[in-house]
C-alpha cells in the first residue's frame, strides 16, 4: 500500500492528522489584486516571528493589559488560529518546522544549532523561479547566522551568539554588531561583537528590535512595486529578561498561575522533575527565578516589556508598508517559534510538553479576505503554515510536504474535518548541562476531542483531559481506567510515526503497570 492510499483508507481523525497537502488540488478563488494589464499580480508575504512568546500576550487570547496595540490591531482584522501548535518546543526545530513544512524528525534539524540540511528546501526556495526578491532578517538558529542561504535574496542577521564553525561568506559578525560599532559602541568581547547582556542594556533606538525595523523598512523602500518574501525575526522576548522597558510595567499587577502553587505531581515525567529541581538550584544568571510568587511576578514583568518593545517595531513596519501602498496586496503573519512556562508548574522556559510551551500565537492576514472566517477552532499544526501561504500565493504545493493548507477555510468558510496534532521531542532537553540523563523522545497526541497524551518511553508518560482540566493538573495516564484511552491514543501515534518515518514508541503495557503499581504503593490516589 502506498502513502496516499493509506491516507485514504485511515479513516477519521487519524486521515485528519496525516492528510498531506491534501486541498491543494481544489479551485483557487480569486486570491490577488489585478494589474493594470489585467494580470493577477502576485502577493507579497511579510513574516513577523519571535522567539518564547506565550500565546496569552495578545487580547486575541485573552490577555487585554499587556500594551500591543499593533499586534492586537493586527489579529483584529486577521484569522487567528486557537489552538496552534509548534513542533516541538525549542528554538531550531520549531524554526525548522516552519520554514520547510516539515516535523522536525523529517527535516533534520531536531535539536538546537543543528544545521538545515542545503538539500531541504525552504518557503523561499519553492516560489516559482524569478517570481519573487526574498530577504530574512533576524535570528535564523538553522545554520550559519551571517551568510545568505537557502535562497534568500537578502540577508542580515543580529545573533552572534550561535558558533555555525565558521562562516562562508567572509563576514565575521553581525549586522547588528556592525550596526552597534557605527553608533560608537564598543564591542564586549573579544570577538568583536555584543553580548546579549549589552544588547538588551542599549537604548531603545539601538536595540535589536528597533535595528530590525529600520532593516525591514529599508527592504520595503527598495522593493516598493515588486512582489517580495520578507522573514523578519525577533530574537526578544527571549531570555536575558531585559529591555529600556524593564520598569514598563509595575510586578504587582502581574499574576502567577495556580499551578506555581501546586505540590508537584508524582507522577510527572522525570525529566520534569529534573528541570525544575535544576532551576531550584540556580541556573547561570537565572538564580531564584522561581523561588517565589515575586520573583516570577519580576520576570513577567521584565517579559511583557520586551514584547512591548517588539510590538512597537512591528508598528513602524506596518506603518511603511501602508505610506507605501503595499499594505492590501500584502500577507502578514505574526507567530512565535515556542511559549514560555513563566512559572507554571513551577517551571520556567521551555522544553517541556506543557501548553504553556507548545501552544502559541499564529494570526494571519490576508486583506482580500475580509468579512472571511476571523477564529479558526481547529487543531494546527507548524506543518500547516507553509502549503497553506504557498496556496495563498498561488504557488504550487509541493507533494513531500507534511501540512496541511488552510488557505480553503480561510477563502470560504468551508469546514475542513478535525484532526490530531503530534509535537514531538528529540534528544536532551534543555538545559543540558542538567539532562543528559534524560535524552529520552517524547510524542504528544492531542486530539479533536481534546485528549492530551504524552507517551515516553519504559512506561512513562502524562495523559490530561483539555476540556476538564485545561491547567493540566491531573495525569490520568497511571489510572487503571485510563488504559482503553491510552491504547487508542498510543496507536493513533504509532500510525503517525509510520506514515512519516518517524522511529516507533510502543507502548510498553508492562512497564506501565508496573511504574503503576510502585505510584500506588508511594500512596497516589485515585489509580485503582
Amino acid at each position: 500500500m502506498n502513502r496516499r492510499d493509506f491516507l485514504q483508507t485511515s479513516g477519521g481523525a487519524l486521515a485528519a492528522t496525516l492528510s498531506l497537502g491534501e486541498l491543494s488540488s481544489q479551485a483557487r478563488p480569486d486570491s490577488t489584486q489585478m494589474t493594470t494589464s489585467g494580470q493577477r499580480k502576485a502577493p507579497n508575504l511579510l513574516f513577523i516571528i519571535t522567539d518564547q512568546q506565550r500565546k496569552d500576550t495578545l487580547a486575541a487570547y485573552g490577555n487585554k493589559q499587556i500594551h500591543v496595540p499593533n499586534l492586537n490591531a493586527l489579529a483584529a482584522e486577521s484569522a487567528v488560529f486557537e489552538n496552534y501548535y509548534v513542533t516541538q518546543p525549542l528554538c531550531t526545530p520549531s524554526r525548522g518546522s516552519l520554514m520547510t513544512g516539515l516535523y522536525p524528525h523529517n527535516h533534520h534539524s531536531y535539536n538546537n544549532n543543528i544545521a538545515l540540511p542545503e538539500s531541504t528546501p525552504v518557503l523561499a526556495q519553492l516560489l516559482k523561479k524569478n517570481e519573487y526578491v526574498t530577504a530574512y532578517f533576524g535570528k535564523w538558529h538553522l545554520g550559519d547566522e551571517i551568510c545568505p542561504q537557502h535562497g534568500f535574496d537578502y540577508w542580515e542577521s543580529t545573533e552572534d551568539y550561535y558558533d555555525a564553525g565558521g562562516y562562508t561568506c567572509g563576514r565575521k559578525r553581525s549586522g547588528y554588531a556592525d550596526f552597534l560599532v557605527s553608533h560608537g559602541q564598543k564591542p564586549t568581547d573579544a570577538r568583536g561583537t555584543f553580548s546579549r547582556d549589552a544588547a538588551n542594556a542599549m537604548p531603545k533606538e539601538l536595540s535589536k528590535p528597533a535595528y530590525l525595523a529600520d532593516v525591514a523598512m529599508e527592504f520595503l523602500e527598495q522593493h516598493n512595486g515588486k512582489p517580495w518574501v520578507m522573514y523578519v525575526s525577533f530574537l526578544d522576548p527571549h531570555t536575558p529578561f531585559h529591555s529600556v522597558n524593564d520598569k514598563m510595567y509595575d510586578r504587582k499587577d502581574m499574576s502567577v498561575p495556580q499551578t506555581f502553587y501546586d505540590h508537584p505531581d508524582p507522577t510527572e515525567l522525570p525529566r520534569d522533575t529534573a528541570i525544575r529541581n535544576f532551576l531550584e538550584e540556580g541556573y547561570e544568571d537565572y538564580q531564584g527565578m522561581i523561588a517565589s510568587a515575586d520573583a516570577i511576578r519580576d520576570i513577567e514583568a521584565r517579559y511583557w516589556g520586551k514584547i512591548s518593545l517588539v510590538d512597537e517595531m512591528i508598528g513602524r513596519i506596518r506603518k511603511k508598508l501602508d505610506s507605501l501602498g503595499g499594505a492590501d496586496n500584502t500577507i502578514i503573519v505574526f507567530t512565535s517559534d515556542h511559549g514560555e512556562m513563566m512559572g507554571a508548574h513551577k517551571l520556567v522556559f521551555k522544553s517541556v510538553m506543557y501548553q504553556q510551551t507548545i501552544q502559541v500565537p499564529m494570526v494571519v492576514h490576508v486583506p482580500w479576505l475580509k468579512g472571511k472566517p476571523q477564529r479558526v477552532a481547529h487543531n494546527v499544526s507548524g506543518i500547516d503554515i507553509v502549503p497553506t501561504l504557498l496556496e495563498l500565493m498561488s504557488q504550487p504545493i509541493p507533494a513531500h510536504l507534511q501540512g496541511r493548507t488552510w488557505a480553503p477555510y480561510l477563502q470560504s468558510r468551508g469546514n475542513l474535518p478535525e484532526r490530531d496534532v503530534i509535537v514531538e521531542w528529540n534528544g536532551v532537553p534543555w538545559p543540558p548541562k542538567a539532562m543528559k540523563d534524560y535524552a529520552q523522545p517524547l510524542r504528544t497526541i492531542i486530539t479533536p476531542e481534546r485528549w492530551k497524551m504524552t507517551l515516553a518511553p519504559d512506561g512513562y508518560g502524562l495523559l490530561y483531559n483539555l476540556k476538564n482540566d485545561p491547567e493540566e493538573r491531573t495525569n490520568l495516564f497511571y489510572r487503571k481506567s485510563s488504559l482503553d484511552q491510552i491504547r487508542i491514543l498510543a496507536e493513533r501515534i504509532h500510525l503517525w510515526q509510520i506514515a512519516t518515518g518517524d522511529t516507533l514508541m510502543p507502548f510498553d503495557e508492562k512497564a506501565w503497570e508496573s511504574l503503576r503499581q510502585k505510584f500506588i504503593q508511594k500512596g497516589v490516589p485515585n489509580l485503582g
